[in-house]
């Protein structure tokens, strides 16, 4: 019964299915019997093995539940991935994350202000040639040389 489906028919009921939809749903929508659905989908579980199949179906409705894009979740681990590299575990990036836009929102402060903010201390540390961990001193002698050069001018 199903060997009669085309391809494209058979690829929008497993989307169809992976994204969360009810299966007698779907079956309406497209004008098929419950039954020849569950059969497609059955073949594509084999296909790549049930577990897999069963997961991906969890992830996307966990996905479609959270409001979050497989764009957006493949942009998080790619993140993730980069922040890794530097030596920042999940843990301590959630935990960092959390802190930092409680912060912003008890402050008024905008997202945007912290990333110019971080450009800017990255492009001191470049220009100046001087480690982050250096630049309050930097700062601080800066603003002791601005006061000396108030003094003598005023």
């Amino acid at each position: 019964m199903t060997q009669g489906l085309p391809n494209y028919t058979r690829k929008e009921i497993v989307t169809r299915w992976l994204e969360g939809e009810q299966r007698d749903k779907i079956a309406a929508g497209m004008e098929l019997g419950a039954g020849t659905l569950s059969a497609i989908v059955s073949e594509w579980k084999v296909e790549i093995g049930i577990p897999t199949a069963d997961s991906l179906r969890h992830f996307s409705t966990e996905l479609r539940r959270l409001g979050v894009t497989a764009s957006q979740c493949v942009l998080g681990c790619r993140i993730l991935g980069v922040l890794g590299k530097i030596g920042i575990d999940e843990e301590n990036l959630e935990s960092f994350a959390f802190h930092l836009y409680q912060s912003c929102q008890r402050k008024d402060i905008m997202p945007e202000a912290i990333v110019e903010c971080s450009q800017e201390i990255l492009s001191l540390s470049k220009t100046e040639k001087i480690p982050i961990s250096r630049i309050p001193q930097y700062v601080e002698k800066m603003i002791a040389g601005r006061y000396c050069l108030l003094e003598q001018y005023c």
